[in-house]
């Protein structure tokens, strides 16, 4: 059966593909035990390891030629995949490499074949650089650098790097804040920045209240109209309420009024499932570095386990609380569950009450 690759990436999945064969001297384990890598080399599939020298010699045949279409710029692309990668590089100001990091790692994860030989590498952490240098055949300065906690790749939190385990697999090694994002790379034509992250990017619908079905609740609309026209970073609303008194609706009434797109944060993954709180924190700080803060207003719901997590530091939290680029509202239903000094760190924050209009409309 023929291996499936996206068009106009076979020749660049196997100059990938043998570069981290023999840098791992791997072409039994890797090749020979795999029937997959050996139909996208056209390898027999009932090879044993005394077969190894002869494919071997194969390989570095096939490895020779394909580094000369690299080194002449004629290795094939995916026209689809380049428009989604442009977009997400200059959405996040990527530099060249991170970008290249990027397309290798969203490969590894969504191309069957390349996922498969890729878990059957192990590497350690500290070697990582160096192992992604060589496949990639990039300079190792400067993916040490693309690799590091505040570039601009891992800073956004698009990819977390698992560092904690020995010699993990490559596969698991590198994870993603949405686990579609891989796929929705390759796959998507034309998406917005939105969609190719909406399995941490939800956007909400229009509103279903207008701003004076609020007016029970005595505060100044038009103050928070003036200040999220106006803001700069750091510019965060605290809502708090209990369920059903209306802080969703208000926040899509706000958004409506001021000519913005309004998107929540996602509480749970596509099969249902909820996100923990460190993984929800992180699809905020993602969120920040893709939203354009002129035409975008932030939901994050359900905050007062994100305050009360001890995986997430409170320096974290104060610096986001302190430099988010696009306006957001924070929703509770348990205020007294956080800590004062976060709260005093909200410009705005409003108590919800049940309001008369929401049980009449709803």
């Amino acid at each position: 059966m023929k291996v499936y690759t996206p068009t106009g990436l076979r020749d660049k999945i196997k100059l990938w593909a043998l570069r981290a064969i023999f840098e791992c001297d791997g072409v039994y384990d890797l090749v020979i035990r795999n029937d997959n890598v050996c139909e996208l080399f056209r390898i027999p599939c009932d090879l044993e390891k005394k077969d190894a020298p002869k494919v071997s010699k194969m390989l570095k045949d096939e490895l020779r030629r394909l580094e000369e279409l690299n080194e002449a710029g004629k290795i094939g692309s995916n026209a689809n995949l380049n428009a989604n990668l442009e977009l997400v590089k200059n959405t996040l100001g990527l530099s060249q490499t991170e970008r290249d990091l990027l397309e290798f790692f969203a490969a590894s994860k969504s191309i069957g074949v390349l996922k498969e030989l890729m878990r059957d590498i192990k590497v350690d952490t500290f070697e990582l650089s160096f192992f992604i240098s060589k496949v990639l055949g990039a300079r190792l300065n400067l993916v040490k650098s693309a690799l590091k906690a505040n570039s601009a790749l891992l800073s956004c939190k698009i990819i977390k790097l698992n560092k904690n385990r020995y010699r993990p697999d490559f596969d698991d090694l590198i994870e993603f804040c949405d686990d579609d994002f891989p796929f929705n790379l390759v796959e998507l034509k034309k998406p917005s920045i939105d969609m190719l992250f909406g399995g941490i990017l939800r956007k909400c619908s229009s509103p279903k209240l207008e701003i004076s079905d609020y007016e029970h609740l005595s505060i100044k609309t038009d103050d928070i109209l003036e200040y999220l026209k106006n803001c700069q970073k750091g510019a965060n609303i605290l809502l708090h309420g209990l369920p059903g008194t209306g802080k969703t609706e208000f926040c899509k009434a706000i958004a409506s009024r001021l000519k913005k797109e309004l998107f929540e944060v996602a509480f749970c993954d596509d099969d249902g499932d909820s996100l923990n709180s460190l993984e929800r924190f992180s699809s905020l700080i993602c969120a920040n570095a893709l939203l354009e803060a002129k035409n975008s207003v932030i939901l994050f719901d359900e905050v007062e386990d994100i305050f009360r997590d001890r995986h997430i530091s409170k320096a974290l939290i104060n610096r986001t609380l302190e430099e988010n680029i696009v306006p957001t509202f924070w929703l509770t239903n348990d205020v007294y569950s956080m800590d004062n000094a976060y709260i005093r760190r909200f410009d705005m924050v409003i108590e919800f009450k049940i309001p008369p209009k929401l049980s009449a409309k709803s």
